[in-house]
């Protein structure tokens, strides 16, 4: 079975990815196969070049609170990606 797993990562906010990815590889679900679909405006993300169910989505900054209400739109933009299962 697998899963996706919706992260917005922008600005600041980037130094949170790697922990929540070790922690969740490890801890959550261990047994399913994660896809992990990561909102961000970094140009690169920790280990997205070593694992392939790291997708980055390039999303701007819309500043707060924009970043937070905007989530529903932003996870809407793949909604094909999703359906597809990674």
């Amino acid at each position: 079975m697998k899963i996706s797993i919706l992260y917005i990562c922008i600005g600041k906010y980037t130094v949170f990815w790697e922990d929540f990815f070790e922690s969740c590889e490890r801890r959550f679900l261990p047994k399913y196969e994660k896809h992990y679909f990561v909102f961000t405006d970094a140009p690169s993300l920790y280990y997205e070049s070593q694992c392939p169910r790291i997708h980055r989505i390039h999303q701007e900054n819309l500043g707060w609170p924009y970043n937070t209400l905007m989530r529903f739109a932003m996870f809407s933009s793949i909604k094909k990606q999703l359906e597809g299962g990674g």
